[in-house]
């Protein structure tokens, strides 16, 4: 759905609405903090007060006291002013945790990720280590093409889908993120590359490659003077990730910027191998 442009705006007012925004914009604040009320309290004899078995698990699971206890009691304003005086990361530890908690509450979900939308917020409610949880927003397309290899690439998909939550979660991991990419592309090209070696890596899946008599290729039509054009572009994003992950090769770290070059590129080299588009081309 297009960002909606405000009767009578101009372009720069428009253009600034295209901008993703980091935390919790002060015009999303009220909305966020309404839909945590809603998820954290229920209601009884003595009116709306803080679910004790959810407040148990969300500070098993983040470690934040919502100030109830066994034999004690919060009510909804209590929890309310707790909520308008936590910062940022807070909240979107608490918005993360209930949403990990209750995948099942389908319009609850929906309805923090129109809020998301609506207030141009940097992070989604996206699939995450098998559950769902906030992630950052990445372009929709992107977005259904790694929820179809997901889905249909077995373990190469599960690896993939690791590798995303490591690098577009709320607390990301670069080292780990990167791992699982190779790791995703590992096993995603194995049967093609190296079908008989084990204990294929990267590593030596290049070294097949750049041997073999017979050169590998993507169904791209190339021309005449840039023959093998599109062998080179494989083997070198192959080379790539396989060089890029300085905490595996060198006494090095790996960024976030270079674990999502790494998962985007991944996500590239994963589909061509499911989709069997990596083949064998004439000598």
């Amino acid at each position: 759905m297009p960002v909606y442009r405000r009767f009578g705006a101009s372009d720069d007012e428009y253009r600034e609405k295209l901008v993703l925004r980091d935390g919790i914009p002060t015009d999303v604040r009220e909305p966020v903090i309404g839909w945590l009320l809603r998820g954290l309290t229920t209601s009884g004899i003595m009116g709306q007060y803080v679910d004790q078995d959810t407040a148990d698990k969300v500070r098993m699971l983040t470690g934040v006291s919502l100030g109830a206890s066994h034999g004690s009691f919060v009510n909804d304003d209590q929890l309310l002013h707790g909520l308008r005086g936590a910062n940022d990361l807070t909240l979107l530890t608490l918005v993360d945790a209930l949403l990990y908690l209750f995948p099942e509450l389908t319009d609850r979900t929906a309805h923090m990720t129109e809020t998301l939308r609506l207030g141009r917020s940097k992070y989604t409610v996206g699939p995450r280590n098998g559950s769902i949880g906030l992630v950052d927003r990445i372009a929709e397309g992107e977005q259904a093409a790694i929820e179809r290899l997901v889905d249909g690439a077995g373990t190469a998909g599960a690896l993939l889908q690791q590798s995303f939550s490591a690098a577009f979660g709320l607390n990301p991991s670069p080292g780990e993120a990167y791992k699982m990419a190779v790791k995703a592309v590992e096993t995603a090209a194995h049967q093609t590359i190296e079908p008989k070696n084990t204990g294929a890596t990267l590593g030596t899946m290049l070294k097949v490659m750049r041997n073999a008599p017979v050169k590998w290729t993507l169904p791209v039509e190339e021309r005449a003077d840039h023959a093998h054009g599109n062998e080179e572009l494989l083997i070198a994003m192959m080379q790539s990730l396989w060089d890029g992950q300085e905490d595996r090769h060198r006494d090095g770290t790996v960024d976030l910027h270079e674990a999502r070059a790494a998962f985007h590129a991944a996500v590239a080299l994963v589909g061509w191998f499911h989709d069997e588009l990596v083949q064998h081309g004439a000598q």
